[in-house]
C-alpha cells in the first residue's frame, strides 16, 4: 500500500472545498510550487492555466495541501495536444474525490490530463474518479508521452472510451507507470487494466485490482504492447474480452518483455484467444518468471502465442523452449518457494498463506 493510499484514506471524508485560483499560491517552481488548496483551484488549473485556451501554466509545478471535493465542479482536462501539460502534480498524498471529465468531441483523449508530455505526476489518490471520452480515456490521463506516473492510487472510479481506455492512461509512449494501486472499472474496444497501447514503455511494480472490459479485448496490464517492458506487476482484478483476453498483455504487437509478473485474476471469454499471460503475438517477445493461478483465472494450459516458437528467444538465441509463463496451482500461487529469482524484500513482499503483494 502506497503513502498515497494511506494519507488519503486517513481524511478521504473530509475534503475541502473553497475558493482560491490555481496560481495564488507559490510560484509554479520546483522550489516553490503552486500550491493547491480548494476545488476551484484545481478546476482553474484546466480552465485557464493549461488547456485549451492557454498554456501559460502547462510546464508549472503544482502541489496539492489538502483533500479535495471535486463534485459539481465542472472540470476540464488538464493539457491538450496542442498545450499539454509538461510540469509537475505532487499529490503530497492527498486524495481527489469525484473528479469527473467527459469529451465528446471527435477524436477526444480524456482523463485528469487530457495529453501530458515529459512531465510527472506522483503521490496522489484519485477516489470516485469518472472519466468519458468519445475516443479515449484514462483516469490520470487520455495520453502519456515520455512522462512518468508513480506512486498514485485510483479506488472507485472508471474510464470509458470508444475505442481506448486504460485504468491510469489510455494512450502511452515513452512513458514509465510504476508503484501504482489501480482499481477501476475500464471499458472501450480494447482496455488495459493500466493502459490499453503502450510503446516503448516501462511498467514495474504495479498492481491491477479493477475490472477491464473490452468490447473486443481486454488485458490486465495493457491491451497492445510495442517494445515496452513489465516487470514485477499483480493482476489481481477481473479481465473480460470479448475476443481477447489476456492476465497481462493482450496483443504483442512488437517485441516486448514480460519479467516476473503474478495473475491471479478471473479471465473470462475471449473467443478468439484467452491467455494467462499473453493473448496473440505478431512479434516474439522475451518472458521470464510468470505465474497464473489456474483456479483463479479458468486457463489451465499455454495458448499459442505464449508457446515460444522454434526454441528461440526474442534475440534469436537457442533455448530450451522454457516458456516462462507458468500455469500453477493456486496452493503454490501462495508459496513464496514458486518463485524462483523474485525480487522479495524488493520489489515483493509474502506472507504465509496468501499470494505475493507488490512492494
Amino acid at each position: 500500500m502506497t503513502a498515497a493510499l494511506v494519507l488519503g484514506f486517513s481524511m478521504l471524508f473530509f475534503p475541502i472545498r473553497g475558493d482560491g485560483t490555481h496560481n495564488d499560491l507559490g510560484e509554479g517552481t520546483a522550489s516553490n510550487p503552486y500550491r493547491i488548496g480548494s476545488a476551484r483551484a484545481f478546476a482553474d488549473l484546466g480552465r485557464y492555466g493549461c488547456g485549451e485556451t492557454s498554456s501559460q501554466d502547462c510546464d508549472a509545478h503544482f502541489v496539492l495541501t489538502a483533500h479535495l471535493d471535486l463534485s459539481g465542479s465542472n472540470l476540464v482536462a488538464i493539457g491538450t495536444p496542442e498545450n499539454p501539460f509538461t510540469g509537475e502534480l505532487d499529490g503530497q498524498g492527498y486524495s481527489l474525490y469525484a473528479a469527473t471529465v467527459t469529451d465528446w468531441d471527435i477524436g477526444a483523449h480524456t482523463g485528469l490530463f487530457g495529453t501530458l508530455e515529459r512531465a510527472e505526476v506522483h503521490s496522489l489518490l484519485v477516489n470516485f474518479g469518472s472519466m468519458h471520452a468519445s475516443y479515449a480515456a484514462g483516469v490520470i490521463a487520455g495520453e502519456c508521452f515520455d512522462s512518468r506516473i508513480h506512486d498514485v492510487d485510483v479506488r472507485n472510479s472508471d474510464a470509458r472510451g470508444d475505442v481506448y481506455a486504460g485504468g491510469l492512461v489510455a494512450v502511452a509512449e515513452g512513458c514509465e507507470l510504476y508503484k501504482n494501486d489501480v482499481e477501476a472499472e475500464v471499458r472501450a474496444n480494447t482496455v488495459g487494466g493500466l493502459v490499453s497501447r503502450i510503446t516503448d514503455s516501462d511498467v514495474y511494480r504495479n498492481t491491477m485490482r479493477g475490472e477491464a472490459y473490452g468490447y473486443y479485448g481486454a488485458a490486465g496490464l495493457a491491451y497492445d504492447s510495442r517494445d515496452s517492458f513489465f516487470m514485477n506487476n499483480a493482476v489481481i482484478g477481473t479481465v473480460n474480452g470479448a475476443q481477447v483476453s489476456a492476465g497481462l498483455v493482450g496483443n504483442v504487437a512488437r517485441q516486448s518483455w514480460i519479467i516476473h509478473n503474478l495473475v491471479a485474476a478471473p479471465i473470462l471469454r475471449g473467443s478468439r484467444s484467452r491467455g494467462g499471460a499473453v493473448g496473440t503475438a505478431y512479434a516474439l517477445y522475451e518472458a521470464v518468471g510468470n505465474y497464473f493461478s489456474i483456479a483463479v483465472t479458468g486457463v489451465s494450459a499455454l495458448n499459442d502465442a505464449e508457446i515460444p516458437p522454434d526454441d528461440y528467444d526474442a534475440w534469436g538465441v537457442a533455448t530450451d523452449a522454457d516458456p516462462g509463463i507458468y500455469p500453477t496451482s493456486d496452493a503454490s500461487m501462495r508459496l513464496r518457494s514458486t518463485y524462483v529469482d523474485w525480487d522479495f524484500g524488493g520489489a515483493w513482499a509474502h506472507s504465509r498463506g496468501f499470494y505475493p503483494r507488490v512492494l
